[in-house]
């Protein structure tokens, strides 16, 4: 009898382990389903249709990710990407002399554009990635060659690029050539406020009073060491919750 139980006892444990097993694969299966239609609506997200409209967007937003770093970057360097032979450097501040022994070496607002125009034509390929979102969707992509030109205003920077874009599917034909965007950032207005203390400098050979800077709108720190001195406008008033835009540049007198 004693037996009779055992032998009942190992088949329902048997029984009990392969329907276990059972479960365990049907588990299984679902959940390798649920990941290949995930991983294929993941893929799908990156296949964009191609329209105008759809190459317009997808531009304009690598346009203002690569002009937004470009503003910050230079204006943490006085206005430039490189810096020129007049320039100061220390472990944590990079930046140029506006005045410098007397001289002049403030760079016009034309120049400063036309290094964020360089800088955003230098690096923009990275995000456009040859339109690689398009491409499973379209039978040719001819891209051409691009331009850009920046504006800085009082409260934003304007960048226009011209990229003239043609793709085809089997249905259509795509033409784009203009694309715009607008970094909220007050770099016109920093870039005024930088001019009126160069001119002061100029004036008093070297020398401003920290009183110079009560009605500006915009935070000012001033750090000098000996005949040196760098100087810090720091904006908090940005778009788009962005972090405070910081423009550095120095004076060196006689």
């Amino acid at each position: 009898m004693i037996l009779k139980k055992k032998g009942q006892l190992s088949l329902l444990i048997i029984i009990l382990i392969i329907c276990l097993l059972i479960l365990v694969s049907v588990i299984f299966l679902i959940a390798k389903t649920k990941k290949s239609e995930v991983e294929s609506s993941i893929k799908d997200s990156f296949k964009i249709v191609p329209t105008k409209e759809s190459i317009k967007a997808y531009v304009e937003m690598c346009l203002y990710d690569t002009a937004l770093p470009a503003v910050y970057y230079i204006s943490k360097r006085g206005g430039y990407i490189d810096l020129p032979a007049e320039s100061i450097l220390t472990p944590n501040i990079n930046t140029a002399y506006y005045y410098y022994l007397g001289a002049d070496k403030m760079p016009t607002l034309e120049s400063i554009e036309n290094e964020i125009s360089h800088y955003v034509e230098q690096t923009l390929f990275i995000c456009i990635n040859d339109l690689r979102p398009f491409k499973d969707m379209s039978r040719d992509i001819n891209l051409g060659e691009f331009s850009v030109d920046t504006t800085i205003g009082k409260n934003s920077v304007f960048i226009k690029l011209t990229y003239p874009i043609e793709l085809s599917t089997d249905n259509t034909k795509v033409d784009v050539t203009e694309y715009t965007t607008t970094i909220p950032l007050r770099l016109g207005l920093i870039y005024d406020y930088a001019k009126q203390v160069n001119n002061e400098l100029i004036v008093n050979r070297g020398t401003i009073s920290s009183d110079f800077f009560n009605n500006f709108e915009v935070h000012s720190v001033i750090m000098p060491s000996g005949a040196k001195t760098i100087f810090l406008l720091k904006d908090d008033q940005t778009g788009n919750n962005l972090p405070p835009l910081m423009f550095y540049f120095a004076s060196i007198k006689i």
